[in-house]
């Protein structure tokens, strides 16, 4: 599985929270590699700076191709109340096999 490099900060939108950390092939070939994750800095300073009071989290789980990137756009839009933005970023879907929203993502 290939992950996902984080996409460039942008100001509002999706930003990948937690990425996995690409292995290398030797790791990828070894059953004991255990695979590794890295926080991303600048949303864990947009967690830090906004919020004060417990957050709720939201999970999508499913096969890939069958909407969860849509379903997430979709929430946003409607906890949002018709406050959206469009020049905020959407959750990126995609349809081929390689997946495009690996790891855990936030909204901010």
């Amino acid at each position: 599985m290939a992950c996902q490099e984080p996409l460039s900060d942008r100001q509002g939108g999706s930003i990948q929270l937690i990425r996995c950390v690409t292995p290398t092939p030797e790791e990828r070939n070894d059953p004991r590699y255990i695979p590794q994750l890295e926080i991303n800095k600048k949303a864990q300073q947009i967690i830090s700076e906004r919020f004060n009071a417990p957050i709720s989290i939201i999970v999508y789980v499913g096969h890939m191709g069958v909407g969860k990137s849509r379903l997430a756009s979709l929430t946003v839009a409607a906890l949002e109340k018709g406050q959206h933005d469009p020049s905020l970023g959407w959750f990126r879907s995609g349809v081929d096999s390689d997946g495009i929203t690996k790891g855990v993502w936030m909204w901010s």
